[in-house]
């Protein structure tokens, strides 16, 4: 961590570590389990000196660590800080017949404290890093030789093979590794905080800046080996670049009247920028740009030496910019990349939605070519993981589902597919309390067995429910809460692909009273409430 961003940065220069909750200090650790992180540096002991230390181990590891301090006139001081670690690996590469590198980090790093009036304190702090070093493969790399060392089939004229190097390096107590090419994760940045203290009459006023900038490099290959005719290094090669800049601006008062009272008033400000390009393989690009301001106060009080009570209280804003990352492209796509994700820790399957749109403004980069109702899709589908991975792709003229072979090959598993007809309802009776007449009615007469005798299934996992309910037959149900209107599933990520898949497979999908396919999107996120299922049972809810 450095002293400002969180970044993975070795520091042994620490005087504290303190976990902040709530409106202490820096508030803002909303969305996160401890809060936030405050790391402590020790300043400028303002007085001439040096420390030096080195530390050699086995597998050729040398750390160096410096520490010079020096005046800066009779009101400062300045701190110097360097390291450089460097090790191999316990690990042997057999593929490439050498010892692995381990660590390779370089930083260096800044302080100056200086008091400028008899009431204020300024401390600076500038860190450079670049760490470059290197990570071990077991699990994805691939190698394998028959019992003849002869090569065998097509993955071995690639030069791969049936067993994982996990398993070869398991066998061999886990000081093997097999890897064609190593597997290099670097990091180079640079942080800059700036504390200002004026202590007032009472109160101490704090200022805190912050700016943290850093560029990342993941290049990884799988799946390759020496020797191999078509791909002799890598057949799986991923390169990542990543670029994040974060400043952040902080005011306190402080209240320092020595009673029973206390408090803290603050000011937060703080933007982020990323960019993830990777490829050629896992291709793909991100962007993501936020702001966000916050307002606190903490105030406390010794009622004795036992009790003492306390108000917190804080306001924050956040917002989130949506980046074209290929401005000329001609399609937008709507993506839900991991829809049932709170199933995941229970092997539930999970999966993902998307629905893909023309754009209708070509002249503007901005989410408007996004807000399209559902009827205007050109094709919708999803991906569900479960026993075996299946993908659903969905036009006005075709509805497919396609899955792999025992050899891993894609394969159609199903073509021209029409909702099935069994009587199954999906929906979290929990709720119950929370349903309209209309849902309780219906909910009803579906078990008293007027329309015949249903089954209820409900995964809890939205691709789940309707993937079973596209096939086998049945309808699916979230419906919005009476009192707000608002459902709680995403019209644009979740409802209108796969309304747009149950209309080109003999279904119907409403928010209870119109066409989810026919809203007008009012912004990305936008939840309404959702039943979908085949003609007869979404007729059987309408006249319920």
């Amino acid at each position: 961590a450095a002293s400002n961003s969180g970044v993975d940065l070795d520091l042994f220069d620490l005087e504290s570590v303190e976990v902040l909750r709530g409106p202490q200090g820096t508030l803002f650790g909303r969305n996160t389990i401890g809060g936030v992180i405050n790391i402590t540096r020790t300043k400028p002991t303002r007085e001439l000196g040096a420390i030096i230390k080195i530390d050699l181990e086995e597998d050729n590891t040398s750390d160096l660590k410096l520490i010079l301090n020096t005046p800066l006139g009779d009101k400062g001081g300045i701190k110097v800080s360097l390291r450089k670690l460097q090790s191999d690996s316990f690990m042997f590469n057999v593929t490439r017949d050498e010892r692995e590198k381990a660590r390779d980090l370089e930083s260096a790093s800044v302080s100056i404290d200086f008091d400028p009036t008899e009431n204020v304190n300024v401390n600076f702090i500038f860190d450079n890093y670049n760490d470059n070093s290197q990570h071990n493969l077991l699990a994805i790399t691939k190698f394998y030789t028959n019992n003849l060392g002869a090569p065998q089939g097509v993955f071995a004229l690639l030069g791969q093979g049936a067993a994982g190097s996990g398993d070869l390096s398991a066998a061999n107590d886990y000081e093997t590794v097999y890897s064609a090419e190593p597997f290099l994760s670097g990091i180079q940045g640079n942080n800059m905080t700036l504390r200002v203290q004026w202590e007032l009459e009472n109160h101490t006023l704090k200022y805190i800046a912050g700016n943290n900038d850093f560029t990342e490099l993941m290049d990884i290959c799988s799946w390759g080996s020496p020797g191999a005719v078509v791909t002799p290094n890598c057949v799986f090669p991923v390169v990542r670049d990543q670029n994040y800049e974060q400043t952040s601006h902080e005011v306190q008062l402080i209240s320092d009247s020595g009673g029973p009272l206390s408090y803290t008033l603050g000011l937060f400000y703080i933007e982020t920028e990323a960019n993830m390009d990777s490829g050629p393989a896992s291709n793909f690009q991100s962007q993501q740009e936020a702001e966000a301001q916050a307002i606190f106060g903490d105030l406390s009080y010794d009622i004795n030496e036992d009790w003492t009570l306390g108000l917190g209280l804080r306001y924050t804003e956040e917002e989130k910019d949506f980046v074209f990352l290929n401005k000329n492209g001609s399609f937008s796509i709507c993506v839900d990349p991991l829809d049932g994700s709170s199933n995941i820790d229970v092997s539930v399957t999970i999966g993902t939605i998307f629905a893909i749109y023309k754009r209708v403004n070509s002249d503007q980069y901005d989410e408007s070519n996004l807000l399209q109702e559902g009827n205007k899709a050109i094709a919708a589908g999803y991906t569900v993981y479960g026993s075996s991975t299946v993908m659903c792709i969905s036009t006005k003229e075709d509805t497919s589902m396609f899955s792999f072979d025992k050899k891993g090959y894609p394969i159609i598993t199903n073509s021209k597919i029409i909702h099935g007809d069994s009587k199954v309802y999906s929906v979290n009776e929990s709720n119950w309390n929370k349903f309209t007449e209309k849902d309780k009615r219906w909910i009803t007469s579906l078990k008293s067995g007027v329309n015949g005798k249903y089954t209820a299934r409900y995964v809890g996992s939205l691709v789940a429910d309707f993937h079973r309910n596209l096939l086998k037959g049945g309808i699916f149900s979230y419906p919005a809460d009476p009192k707000t209107g608002i459902g709680r599933l995403r019209l644009i990520y979740e409802c209108n692909p796969l309304s747009f898949i149950a209309k080109n497979t003999n279904g119907y999908a409403s928010d209870g009273e119109k066409s989810i396919l026919e809203i007008k999107p009012e912004n990305l996120h936008q939840r309404v409430g959702f039943y979908i299922g085949n003609n007869i049972e979404m007729s059987i809810y309408k006249n319920s």
